[in-house]
């Protein structure tokens, strides 16, 4: 019932299967034994005759045992592989890129940090980068991962990643495409919610909502993190999914704990910081954060990304530009990799 519901277990039915079609093998040549013969004089010992009918019970179980499988064992002999080259080339750049982890196979032991992504990959990310997961192929976690993409809310997200020592998040489109309401379920969440239904013509279809292009997944998927300030987007696979904007298959971030920018500002005045990021894959975009001044005049936002001595090939290319939306003052700033490893604070006053 379990291999019928879910492919997964097939896996462990399979064992059980090749020892009870064993079995069953004995059982059936056991209940057709030879013919023994005497020998020629010449000979000692005894020889064996099979009959016509024990033959043909031999090619009955051939027949039903074996020949429907061939074209199974013949797919899965050729196919060197399950796992999407996306997903492949990601976690052999994890596996190479990051810091390696102690325990990442052994769930009592307490690891360095974890990864976090949905639990359909978490035996991949074990297998292939040796890194342990958050939520894996049995289930564990899978509430807080689901939660996390899920949510509207950046404290709650950061939050759940602070609570599970996560460092890295894995994305990939399935999450976004086909995985979503899934996603949506597991968080208690109503996956309609989500969507809002258009009739174009004489069809009716399902779009996505601002609810949805708001999911701490969307945001980093689909908008590169941005406007999110303790995720960085640290590497992307091969493949292009989706333009305008352009989105590859398979997505890397740091969780870090970011620079954050202080100062004045006019009062409830919107102030923004950009940069532009280059990816592994030479793909350009703007990361961005934006805080709003308080009654004292007073902002704070926190950006991911430094302008100085990043580790990774994804990385800013330019100093961070701060402005305020009301007075149109603009200033540049630079950021270096220790402010936004360990949480520095940058003054940058705008009045």
């Amino acid at each position: 019932l379990l291999a019928v519901s879910q492919r997964r277990f097939t896996y462990l039915l399979s064992i059980n299967i090749s020892i009870l079609t064993g079995y069953f093998i004995t059982i059936i040549l056991g209940m057709s034994k030879p013919d023994r013969a005497p020998r020629t004089s010449k000979a000692r010992g005894t020889s064996s005759k099979f009959k016509l009918g024990d033959i043909a019970v031999i090619a009955v179980i051939i027949a039903v045992v074996f020949v429907p499988t061939v074209n199974g064992r013949i797919s899965i002999a050729s196919n060197t592989s399950v796992i999407p080259s996306d997903w492949q080339e990601s976690l052999m750049w994890l596996e190479s890129s990051t810091p390696e982890t102690s325990y990442y196979s052994n769930p009592i032991e307490k690891p360095e940090y974890g990864v976090m992504s949905w639990w359909d990959y978490g035996n991949w990310i074990v297998y292939l980068a040796h890194r342990p997961v958050l939520a894996n192929n049995f289930h564990a976690g899978v509430d807080d991962a689901a939660r996390f993409f899920v949510t509207l809310d950046e404290s709650e997200a950061n939050a759940i990643l602070d609570r599970r020592n996560v460092r890295y998040v894995i994305t990939d489109m399935k999450m976004v495409k086909t995985k979503f309401s899934y996603l949506a379920k597991l968080a208690g969440e109503d996956a309609d919610n989500f969507y809002t239904v258009q009739t174009i013509k004489t069809r009716t279809l399902q779009v996505v909502n601002d609810r949805f292009m708001n999911t701490t997944l969307t945001k980093l998927h689909v908008s590169d993190g941005a406007t999110l300030g303790k995720l960085r987007l640290v590497y992307e696979s091969h493949s292009t999914v989706a333009q305008n904007p352009e989105v590859k298959y398979v997505k890397i971030f740091e969780h870090v704990i970011g620079a954050k920018i202080t100062g004045f500002a006019a009062p409830h005045e919107t102030v923004s910081a950009a940069a532009n990021v280059i990816s592994n894959r030479r793909r350009t975009f703007e990361y961005y954060n934006t805080a709003v001044a308080n009654e004292t005049r007073w902002y704070e936002l926190t950006v991911s990304y430094s302008t100085e001595g990043g580790p990774y090939d994804t990385r800013a290319v330019t100093p961070y530009t701060v402005r305020g939306e009301k007075s149109i003052i603009m200033k540049e700033i630079t950021i270096t990799e220790d402010d936004v490893v360990n949480g520095g604070e940058i003054r940058l006053d705008l009045v």
